[in-house]
């Protein structure tokens, strides 16, 4: 199998280096396509950066010896078709804007991503403290009273009060004392309700107050309610609700809400009357479109 490459548009970068980036695929990453988006080392610090994929190839004109590789294929398909991809290019031509700015202009808000790096401590790693400097002991002395989980970057450097673009991050990775995760978030998530059922107990309920009773009487004829919902028919706070969870005698769970433009009301405009003053602004802008349906007014 022939090693392939792509050609990347990247984010963040400056009007003038906007321009195609090569990057070369790993044969794990699948079946990379136009439109997707990755992400890729990027700079001489290879900072992470979100890229959109403008082409895919199996041959670059740059030094194969020099090109990077792509850190990681966040889509599955892609967000943009090869038509759209060259609106954004033509978009660059025309107006003050990157391409990646353009593609972000034809994506909704929902599906834009942000990188985040977390590390964790390299447990099988060989390393002597004494060579360490100040920087790199204080960021091993933190992660040795953590449990074995990723850590944020932006949190580490937060709680040792260091310059989040500290290198000592990079330092200690290209050490093999820290393992790093790359991850893309959507910017906004699922839309997801809290809420309550009754759990399968026979718990004393002489221990609950009215209140308390009264959500239970309302989860028992229901089978389930939001927190919102409980506290509007029944005129209780949500610490109500949380005490009788504590009480063992029901649970929380999240519901996703499908984010759907269809289940938006539509308002009916058809009894719209205009006064006096807006029929005759309406009459004359109607006049001077039909005059010149290519013709502006200021209102």
């Amino acid at each position: 199998m022939s090693v392939l490459y792509v050609q990347t548009s990247v984010d963040g970068v400056l009007p003038s280096f906007d321009k195609t980036y090569a990057y070369r695929l790993k044969e794990s990453q699948g079946d990379v396509k136009i439109g997707m988006r990755v992400l890729v080392p990027f700079g001489a610090s290879n900072k992470p950066r979100l890229a959109i994929v403008t082409d895919v190839t199996d041959t670059v004109s740059a030094a194969k010896s020099r090109i990077k590789e792509v850190m990681r294929v966040v889509d599955t398909e892609p967000v943009l078709t090869e038509e759209m991809i060259k609106l954004a290019f033509w978009l660059k031509e025309r107006t003050f804007c990157t391409v990646f700015e353009a593609v972000k202009a034809m994506l909704p808000t929902g599906i834009n991503y942000i990188t985040t790096v977390s590390y964790l401590l390299n447990i099988e790693s060989d390393f002597g403290v004494d060579d360490l400097n100040d920087d790199e002991k204080k960021v091993v002395e933190y992660f040795s009273s953590k449990k074995s989980i990723f850590i944020e970057k932006d949190k580490i450097a937060k709680d040792l009060k260091i310059p989040t673009d500290s290198d000592v991050f990079d330092k200690l990775y290209s050490k093999n004392i820290l393992v790093r995760n790359l991850d893309a978030s959507r910017r906004i998530g699922d839309n997801l309700k809290k809420m309550v059922h009754l759990l399968d107990v026979e718990n004393d309920r002489s221990f609950l107050s009215k209140k308390q009773q009264s959500v239970f009487d309302l989860l028992t004829d229901t089978g389930d309610a939001s927190v919102k919902e409980i506290c509007y028919f029944t005129g209780v706070t949500p610490s109500v609700v949380n005490a009788l969870v504590s009480k063992g005698f029901a649970e929380f769970y999240e519901k996703e809400i499908y984010r759907t433009p269809y289940s938006v009301e539509k308002e009916d405009y058809s009894e719209i009357e205009l006064s006096d003053k807006q029929q005759t602004v309406f009459e004359g802008l109607k006049g001077l479109f039909l005059e010149n349906k290519s013709s502006a007014s200021l209102l």
